[in-house]
Formats: C-alpha cells, sequence, structure tokens
C-alpha cells in the first residue's frame, strides 16, 4: 500500500492511525478524545437547567400579555430578554405541552415568514 508522507507521519507501520500520548507533566492534552468537551457540555446543561423554568414562566407571560395576536419568535425572544437560539427550545416545550399553539404567519424582522406563537387562553373561546 503507498502513502504520501503526511498520510505516513499519521499512521503507525501496520496501518492504524497513531495517538497521541501527552507527556506525563502536561497539564491538559491538546487532543483528548473528546474528553473536556464532553465535561464542558455538561457543565453548560447544569448551568443552564435553573434558567429554564424561569425562561419559560417568561416566556408564557409574555404570550399571555400579547393576547390573541400573539408573537413570533423574535418578538418572544426580545420581550423576554434572550437570544432567538434559546428561544427556540423554549418555544417547543410550550407548544409540546400544549399551552401554546402556532397559528398562522407574519413577517420577520428579516422579512420572511415567521410562525405566530399563542397561547391557549386566547384560543379556547374561539370557534373552530
Amino acid at each position: 500500500m503507498i502513502r504520501d508522507n503526511a498520510t505516513q507521519a499519521n499512521h503507525n507501520p501496520d496501518g492504524t492511525r497513531r495517538r497521541y500520548i501527552p507527556p506525563d507533566d502536561s497539564p491538559l492534552p491538546l487532543f483528548d478524545q473528546g474528553e473536556t468537551a464532553a465535561s464542558t457540555r455538561a457543565d453548560a446543561h447544569a448551568a443552564a437547567k435553573p434558567k429554564r423554568a424561569a425562561r419559560m414562566a417568561a416566556a408564557e407571560s409574555a404570550l399571555i400579555e400579547a393576547g390573541p395576536a400573539g408573537l413570533i419568535r423574535h418578538e418572544l425572544a426580545d420581550a423576554i430578554g434572550v437570544p432567538l437560539a434559546s428561544i427556540c427550545s423554549i418555544a417547543l416545550a410550550l407548544l409540546g405541552e400544549g399551552r401554546a399553539i402556532e397559528r398562522g404567519r407574519r413577517l420577520s424582522p428579516y422579512g420572511s415568514p415567521a410562525a405566530v406563537i399563542i397561547h391557549c387562553d386566547h384560543v379556547m373561546g374561539e370557534s373552530s
């Protein structure tokens, strides 16, 4: 089997990939096979968990205040002061729990159509 020099440098003579083994005095290995990333993700999840309930309550309150006109995700994010990426999972949870519904579309700040989220309190009295 013929390999180029770069490939040969990354493989053992038997063809298996070489694994970096840091020296004993190294505080943090350069390549740790994702161990640091996994613990960082776990730490981030643990830090965000207490915020979720408060954000869910704030989002639900904002939808109730918006009335039957509802809010799109951009407006909901602005209303409770979180990034748009953070509001998407919160909106999905409210929709999944049946506390809100999506009804209709209107333009987002970027000009694209966005689903309008309405709190269920504002649609219970409507006839279908």
